[in-house]
């Protein structure tokens, strides 16, 4: 139950409106070990991670881990608010924990499920389709077999029809990654084609956000701010996450300025969100040499409780902080840490990880290069040289083609 809220200021930075919120405290997972020394998942609702974390050690827990952001809570009320409340599917918390690591039974292992779930009713059609086949009475054949090919069958054909968001989601945001943004619009509309038909969706807010980005990235930042303003609002979209995603925004129409301010006024507006700190402090070194900036954020992440997955960010941004101050040693060892975290996620979110991944690679083929591992660098330059150039990452490329003499 959420009946605990917080009041969140939500006033948009160009002062045309603004107004308070009642926004529903987020919900963290959590693993950990019990009083009685059990391993267990649970769900806390609280202001802070920090909170939620108190929570736990006042009942006696141990070995804490923090699995979800507040990120994910606002996204996920988002596609339950846009998908119809029918096929909402209440899973436990480690059910939950299992979809977020990638253990999670598959495809086949639910069809086999439902298969064995379903044995009497196949075994029953069989037999009669069997009969059928003995006495030669092709009607009955044809009936039975089509009945038995509908029931084993079905599974797959459900699970194709509902999954389309996914499979949709999947290659909207592939196309995000790399800058496609006539086919960021394309998937767009198949995603509303789609949520109308399976009564499925991501959400209004992520379908503007996205829609944003693509006007941003084809010249129309002005139109791409209006939009996604609207959307933010109605969504009731936490201020400081709001100028997140704007910074992104101008960060994407090449705005560096502007998306910095944006960054700050996040800051600003949330002085415990461990996310603002490690976004922004990326941002100042990649487009705008300010390691030391970067540093005091760095430092501000790394003394606050984090969740698993945000902690990969952390040598990722050591990595792009040691390259600044030309410390390549450094600088090889913290990317090439922050990449094995990165691969080390399920392969089916590869495509939310493939940004990072290939940035890491990037910076990998630089310090490699300065460091006389020319093979290396090499390798890693051809997996992630394209990239750097879709993103506008020219420093990189550029010092990369110095240091191998090209």
């Amino acid at each position: 139950m959420r009946d605990a809220t917080a009041a969140h200021r939500f006033c948009l930075d160009d002062g045309k409106f603004g107004r308070y919120l009642s926004i529903a405290m987020p919900i963290f997972l959590w693993t950990g070990k019990t009083a009685t020394g059990q391993e267990e998942v649970e769900r806390i609702e609280a202001d802070t991670p920090e909170a939620a974390r108190k929570i736990l050690e006042a009942r006696g827990w141990t070995d804490l881990s923090q699995q979800t952001m507040e990120i994910h809570d606002f996204a996920k009320a988002q596609v339950e608010g846009a998908s119809c409340p029918e096929y909402k599917v209440e899973i436990t918390p480690k059910q939950e924990l299992a979809y977020l690591k990638g253990t999670a039974p598959g495809f086949l292992a639910n069809w086999l499920k439902s298969l064995r779930e379903s044995w009497f009713t196949i075994l029953l059609i069989a037999v009669m389709f069997a009969f059928a086949v003995y006495r030669h009475r092709v009607p009955l054949m044809f009936f039975m077999g089509g009945l038995l090919a509908v029931v084993v069958l079905l599974f797959p054909a459900l699970h194709w029809w509902f999954g389309r968001t996914q499979t949709l989601f999947r290659e909207l945001h592939s196309a995000r990654n790399w800058r496609r943004w006539d086919e960021v619009l394309q998937r767009l509309e198949q995603l509303k084609s789609a949520q109308r038909s399976t009564k499925i969706g991501i959400g209004e807010a992520e379908i503007a956000r996205y829609r944003a980005l693509a006007l941003a990235g084809k010249g129309q930042l002005e139109e791409a701010v209006k939009l996604f303003e609207a959307a933010a609002e109605q969504a009731k979209m936490p201020q400081w996450l709001y100028h997140v995603h704007l910074a992104t925004i101008y960060s994407t129409a090449k705005q560096y300025d502007r998306g910095l301010e944006m960054y700050r006024l996040a800051l600003d507006e949330a002085t415990d969100k461990s996310v603002v700190w490690i976004d922004m402090g990326g941002f100042l070194v990649e487009r705008f040499n300010r390691p030391a900036e970067a540093r005091q954020l760095l430092a501000l992440a790394e003394t606050a409780q984090l969740a698993e997955l945000a902690r990969n960010y952390l040598p990722n941004l050591r990595g792009k902080i040691a390259y600044r101050e030309g410390n390549f040693a450094d600088m090889e060892r913290h990317m090439r840490e922050a990449l094995a975290g990165y691969e080390k996620q399920p392969q089916r979110n590869f495509y939310m990880f493939e940004p990072v991944i290939l940035t890491c690679k990037g910076y990998l083929a630089v310090a490699c290069a300065a460091l006389g591992k020319k093979d290396e660098a090499k390798k890693y330059f051809a997996e992630a040289g394209e990239y750097l150039s879709v993103t506008c990452l020219d420093e990189v490329e550029a010092h990369y083609h110095a240091l191998m003499g090209e």
